[in-house]
């Protein structure tokens, strides 16, 4: 079944709010084509279209997924659990357009914001802003994840750990995992693989340092390394209108 929401934004007059409408419905296409980024793999192709356009005051429009996935579900618990609790359900790039999100309230460039899917609403206030930015300045923030390189150093005397080296950085990624791996782990030692689980990050840098592994899965080759063309994408159409054209449209009131 596919999946639908809904952006709903007040502002103050007809013109501003076209260009409010315009600015939170980049905000919240920037936010879902991210965390598909995240949490999905290269395998996993996510659509947009736009199957209702209201263009009265507040404008609002419906779009509708061709993925089974929740995706918008996730995006509306995770603002949610940004603004009531100040946590961090997503990665630091979903959570600074979070932020941005809280900062056309807070700023009064937007009234109101309505954000539906399902039963599921969310309606930011600035405390977004302000709680995504204590969670952006901190040093570092874990999230579940994954992280794909070579499996090396394998150490069980102070706890069983191992170490990624990823192939692009060689940086080295410290992994725990439960004694109950040990011999999945010894039969993966030189091999590449993806491990799974939560993952720590450096906040100014994105770059994973440490993951607790739950899961783990040998990667055969290279052919597995996802091409651009491969990445999920977020298409939003409107009939036979692109993004841009759409946008435009918007802007001079078409």
């Amino acid at each position: 079944m596919s999946e639908r929401i809904t952006i709903t934004i007040a502002a103050g007059g007809d013109d501003a709010d076209a260009r409010a409408f315009i600015a939170v419905f980049q905000d919240i296409l920037e936010m879902l084509d991210s965390l598909a980024r995240e949490r999905y793999r290269s395998s996993v192709q996510i659509a947009w279209r736009i199957i209702s356009l209201e263009k009265h005051s507040p404008p609002r429009v419906t779009l509708e997924s061709n993925s089974r996935r929740k995706l918008a579900a996730a995006l509306i618990t995770g603002l949610s659990a940004i603004q009531t609790d100040g946590r961090k359900p997503f990665g630091m790039a979903t959570m600074k357009i979070a932020k941005r999100l809280g900062e056309r309230i807070d700023s009064r460039q937007v009234d109101a914001i309505t954000i539906r899917s399902g039963r599921a609403e969310f309606r930011p206030t600035s405390v977004l802003a302000c709680n995504a930015e204590e969670v952006i300045d901190a040093g570092f923030y874990d999230m579940p994840s994954s992280v794909d390189g070579k499996l090396d150093i394998v150490n069980v005397h102070v706890g069983p750990r191992f170490s990624i080296f990823d192939d692009v950085t060689g940086r080295e990624i410290r992994c725990r995992f439960p004694e109950s791996m040990l011999e999945m782990v010894k039969g993966n030692l030189g091999k590449k693989i993806t491990a799974s689980g939560i993952v720590r990050f450096n906040s100014a840098t994105d770059h994973p340092t440490s993951i607790n592994v739950d899961n783990l899965e040998p990667l055969e080759d290279n052919e597995n390394i996802p091409s651009l063309e491969e990445m999920p994408v977020i298409d939003v159409t409107g009939g036979d209108l692109s993004p841009e054209q759409f946008i435009r449209n918007q802007r001079d009131g078409r």
